[in-house]
């Protein structure tokens, strides 16, 4: 049995995926995706993060945990919750730096899938859908 704690403090990871507005699709739009998988392969994703507190510079890829592209959507399992919590739109920010252009503004589309609790602890998480958290889980 998993033991419920308070929804919001147990918020570890969300899945969304992301598709691009009718008529803002880029041109190369194969050579988007194409890029956007390499622009994952990185070893560090930098990009400045604004906060309540002023700016710092945030290494996304540890907050990044799945990026993947099928039918023209781009999947993403990224962290969420009051820790380390990481937009979408932020993923999609960095890789336009990265890639030196600008989507247009609203370009994207993005559908929050699913959330995940952290059952483990920061060494080993256990990411569980938010749903399951007080069921078992075998």
């Amino acid at each position: 049995m998993i033991m419920p704690k308070n929804a919001m403090s147990l918020v570890a990871a969300a899945d969304y995926t992301v598709t691009f507005r009718e008529g803002k699709e880029p041109e190369d739009i194969n050579g988007f995706f194409e890029g956007l998988l390499k622009f994952k392969e990185q070893d560090h994703i930098l990009i400045v993060k604004k906060s309540k507190k002023g700016e710092r510079e945030v290494d996304l890829k540890n907050y990044i945990y799945q990026l993947s592209v099928s039918d023209n959507q781009i999947f993403m399992k990224i962290s969420a919750g009051s820790a380390d919590n990481l937009k979408p739109e932020l993923v999609m920010e960095a890789y336009d730096q990265w890639r030196g252009e600008a989507s247009p503004e609203f370009a994207f589309c993005i559908q929050r899938e699913e959330v995940y609790g952290n059952t483990g602890d920061e060494a080993n998480p256990v990411l569980v859908p938010l749903g399951l958290i007080g069921e078992s889980v075998e």
